[in-house]
């Protein structure tokens, strides 16, 4: 199997049902946004929370833990 040293020439693709989804998809979206825009109130949201001695502010990555549905045995251990 020779590999082609030329590209072939193609023309303009024709739009497919993605394309012309993503097209209305993309209009849509701009309809709503300016929806939003023109009839919404604006709050400014700020990372300042409110200072509270009372309460503990606990942030990082947490992780979940839990127990394996298999029993582990020790090297020691048998099943009766």
């Amino acid at each position: 199997m020779d590999i082609p040293r030329e590209v072939e020439k193609v023309g303009p693709r024709k739009p497919n049902s993605f394309m012309i989804n993503g097209a209305v998809r993309i209009a849509r979206q701009k309809e709503i946004d300016a929806s939003i825009a023109a009839k919404a109130e604006y709050e400014y949201l700020y990372d300042k929370p409110y200072e509270d001695n009372k309460k503990v502010r606990v942030a990082g990555p947490f992780t979940v833990e839990s127990l394996s549905p298999h029993r582990a045995l020790g090297v020691d251990e048998t099943m009766n």
